[in-house]
């Protein structure tokens, strides 16, 4: 059974969501588990969003396969979440909301394989994507980066141009992985819990005044 969602918040984070842009809430558990768990397993993570149109020498299976054996020779595979949708202009395409790590990799490796994979015929248009306000990309190691990162690609949960009754999206394994262990737990919220400020006392105050 799929869930409609039509909050503009999801676990108490903002998203791009709301009665007149609604969203699947079955996208947006991964994407969540993916910003909020997933992205700690990298020393530096980056967010993107890619877009892309295979030809028919392409699928989502095949391109994944290549992404994973691209990123593999420095050791880690990229975090993903995969959306397919259909619209009168371009047809099938998908968005992809990815995390790679920037100790090793830059979005404009991303590009690089997107272009070289276009010139041999295998995608008909691309689109690397950084946040308007991360041009260079979006490191997301903070609570507040995470945020962002969130409400952005939350837009790809958007249940317009969806296809009803069949597969949309798919996850990664360790996105898969997380995302099955989240359920499991009960979907608790992944937030950082927020630093409570320090009991005043008298004796607080006299030694705060003699450091």
């Amino acid at each position: 059974m799929t869930t409609i969602y039509n909050q503009n918040r999801y676990m108490e984070k903002t998203i791009n969501c709301n009665h007149k842009r609604e969203s699947l809430e079955r996208i947006l558990e991964p994407l969540y588990v993916m910003t909020y768990t997933t992205s700690k397993d990298f020393n530096r993570p980056i967010g993107l969003h890619l877009r892309v149109r295979f030809t028919e020498k392409m699928n989502l299976s095949k391109f994944s396969a290549c992404i994973n054996r691209r990123y593999d020779k420095h050791g880690y595979t990229p975090a993903r979440v995969s959306v397919k949708e259909i619209d009168d202009d371009e047809g099938t395409h998908y968005h992809i909301a990815m995390i790679i790590d920037g100790k090793y990799n830059t979005p404009l490796n991303l590009q690089q394989l997107c272009s070289k994979m276009k010139s041999n015929g295998f995608l008909a248009n691309y689109k690397v994507i950084n946040h308007k306000d991360h041009p260079y990309g979006l490191v997301i190691s903070s609570e507040a980066t995470r945020d962002i990162f969130f409400d952005w690609v939350s837009y790809l949960a958007k249940k317009i141009s969806k296809t009803e009754g069949k597969q949309c999206f798919s996850k990664c394994k360790a996105v898969q992985r997380d995302t099955s262990s989240w359920i499991s737990n009960g979907k608790p919220n992944l937030s950082m819990p927020k630093d409570k400020p320090a009991e005043v006392t008298p004796s607080n105050t006299l030694w705060a005044f003699i450091s």
